[in-house]
């Protein structure tokens, strides 16, 4: 007898395997790595983020993320600004105007392959994802 629970995270794997190869595509022909789209989406949220938070929120360790800022502060996509207060070790970063740009160029390509992208995959692998994305708009 299977069992549901590993045919599931399997399942899962493939597909999140499936997506990230699809993702990498996307994120390629746009110049950038998966973590350098991770720190740019982060950043995005509001004015100015702690580096240390992103790492956090997005499973980046602390040398990751200052490889990935430093990539995108030579692009100029982010600034870094060191704290002004007592601790100046705390370093945030503010995305810049071509950063969000190249974004939402990002998140366009996304949204294109999500639409049409998503039928190249296993069916299996489309049921699972639908099951678990939230309701698409066109």
């Amino acid at each position: 007898m299977k069992d549901k629970r590993s045919d599931f995270l399997k399942s899962l794997f493939i597909c999140s395997n499936a997506m990230l190869e699809k993702e990498r595509k996307v994120l390629t022909c746009c110049g950038l790595a998966p973590s350098d789209y991770l720190i740019l989406s982060r950043s995005n949220e509001s004015p100015y983020r702690k580096m240390s938070e992103i790492a956090k929120e997005a499973f980046l360790s602390r040398s990751a993320i200052t490889y990935g800022v430093d990539r995108l502060v030579v692009r100029n996509l982010v600034k870094r600004f060191r704290s002004k207060g007592n601790d100046r070790r705390i370093v945030s970063i503010k995305i810049t105007t071509k950063g969000r740009l190249l974004l939402k160029r990002v998140q366009k390509k996304q949204k294109v392959f999500l639409k049409n992208g998503f039928n190249e995959l296993p069916e299996d692998v489309r049921k699972l994802v639908a099951a678990f994305s939230p309701p698409m708009k066109a």
